[in-house]
């Protein structure tokens, strides 16, 4: 994982060697595991923004990588932990 624009932002790169920038929003443990949430950076609308998960693995090297979540339940579940995560920090902040 790759940070060109500081803490928030990253460029990732797609199977087909495609480059895009995304804006980190969070970091989700869920079941011991690690997953981030993303948006592209270029989104002009926050409110239907495409949020994108990704898991945090190993690679042979210790490095940390992104892969993509090919299970769709698994997929919901960290979703929906990341909405309660995002509900809980705006109820802290009022």
């Amino acid at each position: 994982m790759e940070n060109q624009y500081g803490s928030d932002y990253v460029v990732l790169t797609d199977e087909d060697g495609k480059e895009e920038e995304f804006e980190h929003l969070a970091t989700i443990d869920y079941e011991g595991e690690l997953y981030m949430a993303f948006t592209p950076a270029n989104s002009e609308d926050e409110e239907s923004a495409e949020v994108v998960i990704l898991k945090v693995e190993e690679d042979e090297d210790g490095e940390d990588i992104l892969v993509t979540l090919d299970d769709e339940e698994l997929l919901d579940k960290v979703f929906e932990k990341f909405l309660e995560e995002e509900e809980a920090d705006e109820e802290e902040e009022e």
